[in-house]
């Protein structure tokens, strides 16, 4: 996954903050998780943009 795919996938632009990264996924997670009827496929894509963008 590139950089943009993941700014793509959390919504975010290139000048996001650690902050707004962490909102994103906490957002996004708490919408798509798996123990909430979410895609396990789908959860990890969202764990490896943030991952991606806070390394």
């Amino acid at each position: 996954m590139t950089r943009d795919e993941a700014l793509q996938i959390l919504g975010l632009t290139g000048d996001a903050t650690r902050e707004e990264i962490v909102e994103a996924h906490r957002i996004l997670m708490q919408r798509n998780h798996p123990d909430r009827g979410g895609s396990t496929w789908l959860a990890a894509r969202i764990n490896r943009a943030k991952d991606i963008l806070l390394s």
